[in-house]
């Protein structure tokens, strides 16, 4: 079976969650005898340098790439008020992609495409009528779900004016393409509930992110005299700006004020201002780091404070599968199926949070014990290579039946 994958930034080398979800299922189906190849915008805020890349570490038998300006164009965005379409959507609507896919096409049969995310959807319509392949949108997030949580978040009235205009648009785009795949993949089942709200009637299924647990050594707590809480994640995304401004705000001094053997470590690429700017005692701030699995692992606790988002905290996944205790708001577990004070810690609000990071503090045993408890869970229910045997399976049933 040969498979094209299309992705909106390059997944090499893997520095993000989107990245790792998208090279975890891409690895799976290699295993089963697929052929991949990816075709993938290589954008000036992620850029790749397809030099650097060992194609001994990655599925892909072709790499094809597109380079694409994704700065913000602030007059592109005024024009755009204008008008009724989605100006996230435009930022990678690309003429250059839509020539590349075609050549690929036309030279080459595929049994399927697959669209990474809600972005690539523009460019099903210049599928069809050139392959008879099976098209696969595949939601890392439901988009306008993650502009509404910030719009009900933002205090500026001119922001949360804007950020419910893209939510509006962008679930209107959601609803205008949804018969332009064969088969949606979500990333979760609350997802999956989400888009048959917007009428999504073709044949779906929940693919949470595929955990390659031999990337992932058991680390677990060892009693020590500092204890390090840490958060990790893209910093120049908006739900973790927004997180991570709240946490160091309305949680951290209280904290800090408590114990004198702690430290919080901060890591992520692409570091805003507001972030790089913030002056905390006991705050250790690192940028974007080499390794986030290295990261993770010298750590004892991870904090995820966020209000608003939508799809599966991959970071949430990866610390789970060191074995490290997570402390998250509801909104960091969406989609993951855990159970509180067993395999992870919910806490919501300030005070939520402050209780729950202090009776980790108090109870050293309870670190460690979740954090076991996290590892076997995700042992249980991650695996790539049974997701990507369901996708097969699924497609197999609502087209001709395939080999693999």
């Amino acid at each position: 079976m040969k498979i094209l994958q299309i992705c909106k930034k390059m997944p090499l080398p893997p520095k993000d969650g989107e990245a790792v979800a998208v090279l975890s299922l891409a690895k799976a189906y290699k295993s089963l005898g697929c052929k991949i190849d990816l075709l993938s915008f290589n954008t000036s805020k992620h850029f790749s340098d397809p030099s650097e890349i060992n194609n001994d570490e990655h599925p892909y038998e072709n790499i094809d790439t597109v380079n694409l300006n994704t700065d913000i164009n602030y007059l592109g965005a005024l024009f755009n008020l204008l008008g009724s379409s989605s100006y996230n959507i435009e930022r990678f609507t690309s003429k250059d992609m839509k020539k590349k896919l075609q050549h690929i096409l036309l030279h080459t049969s595929y049994d399927v495409v697959q669209l990474e995310s809600l972005y690539m959807a523009p460019y099903a319509e210049h599928i069809k009528p050139i392959s008879n392949a099976f098209i696969i949108m595949r939601s890392h997030n439901l988009e306008f779900k993650i502009w509404e949580d910030m719009a009900n978040n933002q205090s500026n009235v001119l922001l949360r004016w804007y950020y419910n205009l893209a939510a509006r648009r962008l679930k209107k785009y959601e609803q205008d393409v949804k018969n332009s795949f064969d088969l949606l993949l979500a990333i979760s089942e609350i997802d999956q509930k989400e888009y048959q709200k917007l009428s999504y009637s073709i044949p779906s299924m929940a693919i949470p992110i595929g955990i390659e647990l031999k990337q992932y050594p058991k680390n677990f707590y060892e009693e020590k005299p500092m204890i390090k809480l840490a958060y990790i994640g893209s910093l120049d995304w908006r739900p973790n700006i927004e997180a991570v401004e709240w946490f160091f705000k309305e949680v951290w001094p209280t904290i800090y004020k408590n114990y004198e053997n702690i430290e919080f470590h901060l890591a992520g690429r692409n570091p805003v201002d507001v972030i790089k700017n913030l002056e905390h005692p006991g705050l250790y701030f690192h940028g974007e780091i080499e390794s986030a699995i290295d990261f993770i692992s010298n750590q004892d606790i991870i904090i995820v404070p966020l209000l608003s988002g939508s799809g599966v905290r991959v970071k949430v996944l990866e610390s789970m599968a060191l074995g490290k205790l997570v402390i998250s708001s509801s909104k960091g577990f969406e989609g993951i199926n855990i159970q509180n004070n067993v395999n992870a810690m919910v806490a919501n609000g300030t005070e939520e949070f402050i209780a729950t990071i202090n009776k980790a503090l108090e109870s050293k045993k309870t670190i460690r014990q979740v954090g076991e408890a996290a590892r076997l869970f995700i042992e249980n229910n991650y695996n790539p290579e049974t997701q990507a045997r369901q996708i097969l399976k699924l497609i197999s049933e609502h087209n001709k039946p395939i080999e693999i």
